[in-house]
């Protein structure tokens, strides 16, 4: 007895060169019934009578219509060509049959389909399976549409995302009824802007093969933060063509070290959360962007605690600096970590941001900002635990130890001169022509990532929160915005999970890079499954080996029925019999998703199937390939920093016994000489 599984019943008893064989005899058959009603329904409309005519004859008069359509009876055997009408007549009639039998073939279809027991719910097909052409064809493009983040190809199109609002579809007419017909526009709702999470571990193509070509192809304004200088040096050629350019280097890596793309001193982005906290609503606003970082995520109560008193403990504090006589950010890293805060016992002692507030309080133009800042410190200040207070300021510590580093007040020093302000209305200028897009870069290396982060975290929460302020105005976007952050796991925020999914609305084109879903589980803990429905579309590349990646791929795609098979043979009576049975198993099993080819990538958007697409190498791509700088030569690599070799490679190495002295003393000698010459 022996058994096998196949996905249906159609498909385990042909092959596929049976398959195409029968579907090739049913064309044709098809093909000489239509010509055949025609020439019959002609000669009939014609006064002519019927004519005696077989399905061969219609088969063999095809060659002959290519060849010669304006003179239809000399396809027709001799004996009824004179009763055959001239090629009006004929080819109208022969037209109207070819619908008749198109027609009569797709109500057949509809009505066998009806006749199954396929198993329907909620108005779709309950069977688990990948999507089809027609399911994917709004997101299917020939080549780049503004507005629209490339993803990668499916066939021979590229797949992206939707955009109602920028790249809405213009069809009309006849073109609008094919449109419906193959899929492009949807019958029901058309989607629109949706923000991305692409998911995967180190080196699996994620951002080689996904965010550098689809940043190659933006062209819009975007925003992008990146701990690896590959994202920005593939890219930044091209974005300095469609627009201007700056970088955000809290780290100061750039002042020490160009690398292989110089960036130009005037293209040095400066930002600071003091900008506008001289009044009361800016000074709002900057408490909420420095206190967006989540130290606590994970921990019960922890983010929601630290969101709310820490931005009451920075909104008083950051008014308190930006209406002192030299607003500086080190000025309130040093509040922090000295707990500044008035003594009970003594009204007397000093209290530097109390003291600043008073001389302000004086002042009929500062006085509406400091009874602000003043009472948001007081709401903290006068807690009446010692332990609550001690424990704001703790975590506040950890947000403001960045501000203590020499590099970052020189990024966001207001007083420092050297490089360019950045804001919305910068990101969003486009010129006199409406035609620029300007890109603000966030470089910063690896090692750096977590501890800047409360910078990078507040300078993203400015310009998001600026984008809101905008919608609230009522102006509109001149062009989308992408916001494109790697490594998001690293650089929690708070306003994550909510903000992807309203962010699509005002304009911006959110993609989140991760290295799996259990970073995001780690990060966001239980509003982690929020974030992730809030991103509707998901790309996840494989070589993941976390339960929760895994086993949310498996269940989201669901399952498929497969037919078991088996086979009993009586070896006495010489009988065999077969027996079949339908079973559910996962359409991508557990343990698969970690092993297609890198690059590839399974899409899970909206409402759709899923389905299986590939990433772009965009340096074999000529298009893409002359967008990015062209390759540097190698570097002149100084003496004693070339590649590591082997110590047994080394030349002029050798293993020596123990020597006297003064040999050792020799030896020493000669190697100073020789450190001293190199």
């Amino acid at each position: 007895m022996s058994s096998t599984s196949a996905p249906s019943a159609t498909s385990a008893s042909m092959s596929p060169i049976e398959i195409v064989l029968l579907s090739l005899l049913a064309a044709a058959l098809s093909l000489a019934v239509a010509l055949w009603a025609g020439v019959v329904g002609a000669a009939v409309i014609s006064g002519a009578g019927l004519v005696t005519v077989g399905l061969g004859d219609a088969l063999r008069a095809i060659p002959a219509l290519v060849r010669n359509p304006g003179e239809p009876s000399r396809a027709w055997p001799p004996e009824v060509a004179e009763r055959i009408p001239g090629p009006a007549v004929y080819w109208t009639v022969t037209v109207l049959s070819v619908v008749a039998v198109v027609g009569l073939f797709v109500a057949a279809r509809m009505l066998w389909k009806a006749s199954t027991t396929g198993r329907r719910r909620l108005g779709v097909d309950a069977h688990a399976r990948f999507a089809k052409r027609r399911e994917l064809r709004p997101l299917l493009i020939r080549e780049p549409v503004p507005g629209r983040f490339v993803l990668g190809v499916w066939g021979r199109w590229l797949i992206a995302t939707e955009n109602r609002r920028w790249a809405p579809p213009t069809h009309t007419g006849l073109r609008r009824l094919l449109a419906r017909a193959t899929g492009e526009m949807r019958s029901g709702q058309q989607g629109d802007v949706t923000s991305i999470a692409i998911a995967g571990p180190t080196r699996c193509g994620k951002t080689s093969q996904c965010a550098i070509p689809g940043l190659l192809d933006w062209a819009g304004p975007a925003i992008v933060l990146s701990v690896k200088r590959d994202l920005m040096d593939a890219t930044i050629k091209r974005r300095r063509d469609v627009g201007e350019v700056r970088v955000f280097d809290p780290g100061g890596f750039l002042r020490e070290n160009q690398g292989a793309i110089a960036i130009e001193d005037h293209e040095i982005a400066r930002w600071s959360p003091l900008r506008m906290a001289h009044t009361a609503t800016g000074a709002k606003k900057a408490g909420e962007a420095l206190s967006s970082w989540t130290p606590k995520a994970g921990v019960d109560g922890g983010m929601d605690f630290w969101t709310t008193q820490g931005k009451l403990l920075f909104t008083g504090l950051l008014g308190a600096a930006a209406l002192s006589g030299s607003p500086s950010m080190k000025e309130v890293a040093k509040w922090v970590y000295d707990m500044e805060r008035p003594d009970p016992k003594n009204k007397k002692k000093a209290c530097a941001p109390r003291d600043v507030l008073d001389r302000a309080f004086k002042d009929p133009r500062k006085k509406p900002a400091a009874d602000s800042a003043i009472r948001h410190l007081r709401s903290i200040w006068n807690k009446p635990d010692d332990r609550i207070i001690a424990s704001v300021y703790a975590t506040a510590q950890t947000v403001c130890d960045p501000w203590l580093d020499p590099n970052v007040a020189a990024a966001t020093d207001l007083k420092n001169g050297e490089g360019e302000w950045v804001d919305l209305d910068w990101l969003l200028d486009t010129g006199n022509e409406g035609k620029d897009a300007n890109t603000l870069y966030l470089l910063v290396s690896l090692d750096d990532y977590k501890r800047l982060a409360p910078v990078l975290a507040g300078l993203l929460s400015d310009l998001k929160s600026q984008a809101y302020e905008w919608d609230m105005q009522g102006r509109a976007f001149p062009a989308p915005l992408l916001m494109l952050i790697d490594e998001a796991g690293n650089i929690p925020l708070s306003w994550l999970p909510e903000v992807s999914s309203t962010c699509a609305g005002i304009g911006i084109q959110l993609v989140t890079i991760w290295q799996s879903l259990a970073q995001i589980h780690e990060a966001y803990g239980k509003r982690a499954d929020i974030l992730l429905t809030n991103h509707a579309t998901k790309l996840f590349f494989p070589g993941a080996s976390d339960d929760s990646t895994l086993g949310y791929v498996s269940k989201i795609v669901g399952d498929e029925d497969v037919e078991r098979r088996s086979w009993s043979n009586d070896l006495g009576g010489g009988r065999r019999s077969i027996s079949g049975q339908q079973n559910r198993e996962p359409l991508v099993p557990y343990f698969l998703s970690r092993l297609p080819r890198y690059g590839s990538a399974l899409l899970i958007h909206s409402n759709l199937p899923p389905a299986h697409v590939q990433g772009r190498e965009w340096w074999r791509i000529k298009r893409l390939a002359e967008m990015a700088p062209p390759p540097t030569p190698e570097p002149t690599v100084p003496a004693g920093c070339g590649p590591w070799t082997p110590t047994t490679a080394r030349p002029g190495r050798r293993r020596t016994e123990a020597t006297s002295g003064s040999a050792v003393e020799e030896q020493t000698e000669r190697c100073e000489a020789e450190a001293v010459a190199s």
